[in-house]
């Protein structure tokens, strides 16, 4: 029965199905979709982060800004300039 639940729990782990991006702001900038907390499933929604995703147009414009919670960023395609 302990290996059953430790497969389990590894199943739900290794479970990262996102579902679909909801687009919440198009400018002529680019498109912020996120994704919202009903839609995830699996690992994801039982460590309660948030999902977001940004697309740049070409030499598109992303300003600093803050949030008081910890964030990870990388690049799928394209340079980034840190300023």
């Amino acid at each position: 029965m302990m290996i059953d639940r430790k497969r389990r729990r590894k199943k739900e782990f290794l479970d990262l199905d996102l579902g679909e991006p909801c687009e919440v702001l198009r400018t002529e900038g680019g498109v912020v979709r996120v994704w919202m907390e009903d839609d995830i499933g699996g690992a994801i929604r039982n460590v309660g982060v948030g999902l977001a995703e940004l697309e740049l147009e070409q030499d598109g414009l992303l300003l600093p800004n803050y949030a008081n919670v910890p964030k990870v960023a990388y690049v799928i395609q394209g340079i980034v300039i840190i300023i």
